[in-house]
């Protein structure tokens, strides 16, 4: 019992677990909301999944707990409404979270409880649902969508006809992941996509992206109904970034181009009653109102064209306001508006259906449409908090860097040199949130590993005064290790910045670093940069000078694609060569804000450390940034929001904290994480980090780190074959875990001399056991007030000693310093017997007591 709930859990929680249950629970009884930050690994899905769905069952009577009456249930719901539970009226759950496969292990998470039998659905876009033999083959999703609302208004689409007749198919609200509902509804012969849609009705819980929820267009075309149901935002640290977006928009003047040129092939095949159509789609509009649309096209463009821009920098910014002033010159207004987006709508529809539903034309219309409708969804009585929220900024097109016009574009759009773009830019994402809110939820829970700091989140969205919680990690603080590295290995200053983004002595210097943690990390090793340029930088500096060859030596390396296809079989090859068990691992060099920091569970051996190569702000110079702080300053002299500054500086670190939170997956998993910057040493970063790392991070100089790395894998790597058991093995399940434990040891560097800073190259022969690094931890402890000059110089020395060519391994490991005892011990002799490795290590050991 949590709060006076009865919560049923797959086994005895931990103690985080109950308080974040409580808090749960605790925002559902008073119809609060909820910002609860919880790290990773300490299975906050599956207390929220069972803490709300307990509250639920314990306080509406419609809940169908009744496993032999579900099916009499389901059949029930489709006639009678009023005992769904899924009833507008009735509290459901949209648990929505930032991308499909998130969805897909909180699903997992779900089949592990007692809840199995409720009513499930998943809600996808048309890109991943639609089973049309044509235009599930279209790769503009725009006009796929556009294409399948024309199949289905038309009742062309045989998997459309059917949704009403298989949607009773008990093994649709299955549990289960949009792929197997595709697979079922293929087997039926129905649409996947409008199957989900209708099945949210009387749905217990639907899970969905959340950008389905903050997006205007989305929610209406999904039919998503949120009165008195319960929001949770799982993974939310990128909501405010969501709001803001939801309510911007861009318009270019090759858009307005565009619509024009269709509109007029339009007006031309009414007047030649030349269409050839493999079927006929009735038109809902006449001659008239497709003058009319044209006039207000042209006039719009004329506006575009004649804005003017402030001196001789190629932009303007304005007030909110001035949106609809040029708007206003085109015959747009409130009063004209949904007028103006219906016809551009159905002209847009017509010319979709052409050719048997496969022309690409009508996209541009369909998109003014839905950027009339955002600007407009502020009523004529909201119109002031257009100039509190939001800006408009106009730059010539020229400036600006997109994708190119599309192929069947007939316009040559980009050769007009006065074409403008328009941004209408949201700078309070409370606003966004507000919209949501106001539709009268129940109760709204967000939740992440990476909220922090929770006070900036919620005055950001506006929340008022919800329940907080800041949980503990449930890992001991022997199971990770967080160092700030302030200097590399010779000696420079680690400080990612813009006067060192071409300074090939700080670009050698994070390389250096990279090559000497490599040798002494195990298996799998991240490491994250600022941006993508700065990744870019990296490489192209590593590859010129031939340290990308060195680092080859020790690990295989992987670089996160930009593209979106590469990126499976990227992380697939890194994963591949972590679980080969060789001891050698890989490394990938991925980018804060990526695809890698944001979502993937790197569980074990495929994480084993991190390296956060530089604080990754925001670009100062993007206008939409000078946008934000400038708004943030100027709202903070009079409601006290956060200052621009503040913001800048939020944006950098709840990055970082997304990164650091792959390492650590479950309660035994360990790792290392590495802040390569100097700018982590101060306290108002480490202040923004989140507070369960705030205890434990420690400035490092670089040779007192190695020796931190190496005792740290010294304990942590004789537990990593213990088995699992208990709670832990079931969140582990959830997690994405393609080979079992790595058996890999750490590499034995005990033939360096202690005050060293770099690591020599591996041997390629059998490594021994990590606990032979015990001897040099004890010595170079001693030697960590070596001047940085002098070991500046042995680090040179010591370099070019590695960069001689190797050729035969074991001689080569001969060239040593030796400054201990045990010197056959520490170097690691692959003669000694099993008998006598062992005598070897008591007596070391007994040294050191």
């Amino acid at each position: 019992v949590i709060n006076g709930v009865t919560v049923d859990f797959p086994f005895e929680p931990y103690e985080v677990q109950r308080k974040f249950m409580h808090s749960v629970i605790e925002a559902l009884k008073t119809k609060r909301h909820a910002v609860l930050e919880s790290p990773t690994g300490t299975g906050k899905t599956l207390s929220l999944l069972c803490s709300a769905l307990s509250w639920l069952r314990n306080n509406e009577s419609y809940l169908s707990v009744n496993v032999d009456n579900a099916m009499h249930d389901f059949e029930d719901s489709f006639t009678d409404k009023s005992t769904s539970w899924g009833n507008d009226r009735k509290t459901r759950i949209f648990y929505a979270s930032r991308t499909h496969s998130q969805l897909r292990k909180v699903m997992t998470e779900l089949k592990t409880t007692t809840f199995k039998n409720i009513k499930v659905t998943v809600l996808g876009s048309r890109d991943q649902m639609c089973i049309h033999p044509t235009v599930s083959k279209e790769t503009n999703l725009s006009i796929k969508n556009m294409l399948c609302r024309m199949h289905s208004r038309a009742k062309t689409c045989h998997f459309g006809n059917r949704v009403d007749t298989c949607k009773r198919d008990a093994s649709l609200v299955e549990m289960v992941d949009i792929e197997d509902l595709v697979t079922k509804a293929r087997k039926l012969s129905c649409c996947p996509y409008y199957v989900a849609r209708d099945l949210q009705d009387n749905a217990d819980i639907i899970f969905l992206p959340y950008n389905y929820i903050f997006d205007p267009h989305t929610r209406k075309n999904l039919n998503i109904n949120l009165y008195n149901s319960i929001v949770i935002l799982d993974e939310a640290h990128n909501i405010n970034k969501v709001c803001e977006e939801a309510a911007s928009v861009s318009l270019l003047s090759s858009d307005i181009a565009l619509a024009i040129n269709e509109v007029t092939q339009e007006m031309q095949a009414m007047y030649n009653q030349q269409e050839d159509y493999e079927f006929y789609v009735e038109r809902d509009y006449g001659q008239d109102e497709l003058c009319s649309i044209k006039e207000i096209l042209l006039k719009l463009e004329k506006a575009i064209d004649n804005l003017e821009f402030q001196g001789n920098c190629g932009s303007a910014t304005h007030i909110g306001s001035y949106i609809f002033k040029i708007f206003k010159n085109a015959d747009i207004d409130e009063n004209s508006c949904q007028m103006v987006i219906s016809v551009l709508n159905k002209i847009s529809d017509t010319l979709s259906a052409k050719e048997g539903g496969t022309s690409k034309k009508g996209v541009s219309l369909k998109k003014l449409g839905d950027i009339i409708s955002v600007i407009f969804s502020l009523s004529a009585s909201d119109r002031s908090l257009a100039d509190k929220y939001f800006k408009v900024y106009v730059e010539s097109a020229a400036l600006t860097k997109g994708p190119p016009l599309h192929s069947w574009d007939s316009l040559d759009t980009q050769a007009n040199k006065n074409a403008k773009k328009v941004n209408f830019w949201c700078f309070n994402p409370g606003y966004g949130m507000s919209n949501i809110l106001d539709s009268g939820v129940h109760s709204m829970i967000l939740t992440s590993g990476t909220l922090a700091p929770l006070a900036a989140t919620i005055r950001e969205l506006n929340l008022g005064n919800p329940i907080t919680l800041e949980s503990p990690h449930i890992i001991g603080p022997d199971q990770v290790l967080v160092n700030v590295i302030c200097k590399g290995p010779t000696g420079v200053e680690l400080r990612s910045c813009y006067t060192n983004r071409d300074n090939d002595q700080y670009w050698n210097e994070i390389g250096l670093c990279l090559q000497n943690y490599l040798r002494i990390i195990p298996d799998g090793v991240l490491a994250f940069f600022p941006s993508y340029s700065a990744l870019n930088k990296a490489v192209e500096h590593w590859k010129s000078t031939g340290l990308w060859a060195k680092l080859l030596n020790i690990k295989s390396i992987y670089v996160e694609p930009t593209r979106k296809h590469e990126f499976n079989e990227v992380m697939s090859d890194y994963c591949r060569s972590v679980s080969e068990h060789n001891g050698r691992g890989a490394v990938l060099l991925g980018v804060c804000r990526g695809k890698v920091s944001e979502g993937l569970d790197f569980i074990n051996e495929y994480g084993r450390a991190v390296l956060i190569c530089g604080l990754p702000y925001p670009p100062l110079l993007d206008p939409k940034v000078k946008l934000k702080k400038a708004y943030l300053d100027q709202t903070n002299r009079t409601i006290k929001l956060m200052s621009g500054d503040l913001w800048y500086q939020l944006e950098a670190t709840r990055a970082v904290n997304q990164a650091i939170g792959r390492v650590i997956r479950h309660a035994k998993d360990f790792g290392v994480i590495l802040l390569c910057d100097v700018k982590f040493s101060q306290k108002s970063i480490i202040d923004n980090l989140s507070k369960w790392l705030q205890p434990l991070i420690t400035t490092k100089s670089f040779g007192s780190s190695i020796a931190c790395i190496k005792k740290f894998f010294n304990v942590n790597n004789e537990k990593v074959q213990m088995p699992y058991s208990g709670p832990e093995l079931e969140e582990e399940k959830s997690t994405v875990n393609l080979c079992q434990p790595s058996t890999s040891k750490v590499e034995d560097v005990g033939d360096l001399e202690a005050t060293a800073c770099c690591v020599p190259e591996p041997s390629p022969s059998k490594r021994p056991q990590a606990s032979c690094f015990t001897l040099l931890d004890k010595y170079e402890e001693k030697q960590q007030e070596v001047p940085v000059a002098n070991t500046a110089r042995q680090c040179a020395l010591l370099t070019q000693l590695s960069e001689q060519p190797v050729i035969q391994p074991a001689k080569r490991r001969k060239l040593k310093l030796k400054p201990l005892v045990f010197e056959d011990y520490c170097s690691g002799s692959q003669n000694a017997t099993d008998i006598a490795h062992d005598q070897r290590l008591n007596e070391a050991k007994k040294f050191l007591m």
